[in-house]
């Protein structure tokens, strides 16, 4: 990722790039490899997606690797509570 914080002097005003020593270089090929975790505590008013007026939740993460994890199914609520750690 290539980030330039350059601040406007009117909302007129526009950034040339090509000036931010950022952008004249290229990227690593490869970045190093990190751990992420992650903890699912709880959702709060999920809209109803059931004829009962609650829903079955689930909460899907994935990373782009292609890692996926999917959380307990938590019937008839609109406000679960999961308590789940996931790392990637």
């Amino acid at each position: 990722m290539k980030m330039c914080i350059n601040q406007l002097k009117s909302k007129t005003d526009t950034i040339d790039f090509k000036e931010c020593t950022q952008w004249k270089n290229d990227p690593p090929k490869r970045l190093d490899a990190k751990t992420i975790r992650a903890f699912i505590f709880q959702c709060r008013n999920i809209p109803a997606a059931d004829d009962s007026g609650t829903s079955d939740c689930f909460i899907t993460v994935w990373n782009p690797d292609g890692i996926l994890h999917k959380t307990k199914v938590i019937e008839e609520t609109l406000n679960p509570i999961y308590m789940e750690t996931i790392q990637f």
